[in-house]
């Protein structure tokens, strides 16, 4: 029988394992949801030569979700007040009304 050392085992390959075939679950990232679209149309509309650079278009986003948020608030104020469960478009009107 052999004697093998320590150096005979740091020679010896090692099987490879080829990290491409190896498959990864497939997680899907969840989308962001954004005004940018929506911001993007109304531009269009409105100016349709002009354009917006990413970091004017996450500030509009920012305030699209904080006017959204603000709405909201107010609209579920209002709704507690008169006794409601349900959201109506009056309730959201007058948020609209009482923030702008």
């Amino acid at each position: 029988h052999e004697t093998t050392s320590m150096a005979d085992y740091e020679r010896e390959e090692k099987p490879t394992v080829d990290t491409r075939q190896i498959s990864k679950p497939n997680r899907r990232r969840r989308r962001q949801e954004t005004f940018s679209t929506y911001i993007y149309k109304v531009l269009r509309t409105v100016h349709s030569d002009t354009g917006i650079s990413n970091k004017a278009m996450n500030i509009m986003n920012s305030f699209m979700n904080d006017i959204f948020d603000q709405i909201c608030e107010d609209a579920t104020r209002l709704a507690q007040i008169n006794k409601r469960k349900t959201l109506s478009q009056r309730e959201v009107a007058t948020a609209t009304r009482l923030i702008i």
